[in-house]
């Protein structure tokens, strides 16, 4: 399990996430956050597609994790058009961005940092920092 700063409904929050988590969060993200709506989604993209995700949508199933990590990679495919975009993705508040690899990237995630610990400030540019509340010690970044 690892800290990541990931989208909510309200904004953004440093969580505990793993891959199991990471698809539940991805599957909230999509439908608006709503959760009775992950329940009720058939998985049916509107080009008429199967979205990767629709098996790993809750959280209580047993799941299959080398099914899974396939699932997590073929929705990262599929929403970057190709591996070379997938590996220079930079969607970092992305539920699945450190799991988007066989290796987990942990390039965005946090040691030890618990969300009262960090800010996280858009600036005009578009560019989203994430620092030490207390040492102002810059952590990450992402641009979008």
């Amino acid at each position: 399990m690892y800290k990541k700063a990931v989208r909510v409904k309200t904004g953004f929050k440093i969580i505990h996430i793993n891959r199991r988590r990471a698809c539940r969060l991805m599957c909230l993200e999509c439908v608006g956050w709503e959760q009775a709506e992950v329940d009720r989604c058939s998985g049916q993209l509107l080009d008429g597609s199967t979205c990767p995700l629709t098996d790993f949508k809750s959280m209580g199933c047993k799941q299959d994790a080398a099914k899974r990590n396939e699932s997590i990679r073929r929705h990262c495919l599929a929403c970057m058009g190709d591996a070379q975009s997938v590996a220079k993705c930079s969607s970092i508040f992305c539920p699945l961005y450190p799991f988007k690899n066989s290796v987990v990237d942990k390039s965005t995630l946090y040691d030890m940092k618990t969300p009262d610990e960090v800010i996280l400030s858009r600036s005009e540019n578009g560019l989203y920092a994430v620092e030490d509340r207390h040492t102002k010690e810059f952590i990450g970044k992402h641009i979008h």
